[in-house]
């Protein structure tokens, strides 16, 4: 079973180092992030941000996601699937199903 401990573990062993953290605010995302942040190092720490909630517009934040450089996004399904799918296809409707940490360099 893949859990935030056993992937906030793999992302220390490999040296993952963030610039940010956001997160949508909501209790899940929030303790993920608790979890990832005791084992990752966060130079500009944690934000929650709007516009990552669960029926959120992903367009307008994949958009944004140009801009992001080293930022690491807390959030929920489908959003983040649907965020992935855009950021890559620009189409939000097709979906990129992954479990953990996705990396888009």
């Amino acid at each position: 079973m893949i859990t935030v401990q056993s992937i906030a573990q793999v992302a220390a062993g490999c040296n993952v180092s963030v610039l940010l953290i956001e997160h949508s605010g909501k209790t899940r995302a929030r303790q993920t992030v608790e979890i990832m942040v005791s084992r990752l190092t966060t130079d500009g720490g944690v934000v929650r941000s709007n516009g990552l909630g669960t029926n959120d517009d992903v367009i307008a934040l994949a958009e944004c996601c140009a801009d992001l450089d080293n930022v690491m996004l807390a959030g929920h399904l489908p959003f983040m699937e649907r965020l992935v799918s855009c950021v890559i296809t620009r189409r939000p409707d097709l979906t990129v199903v992954f479990k953990g940490v996705l990396s888009l360099s």
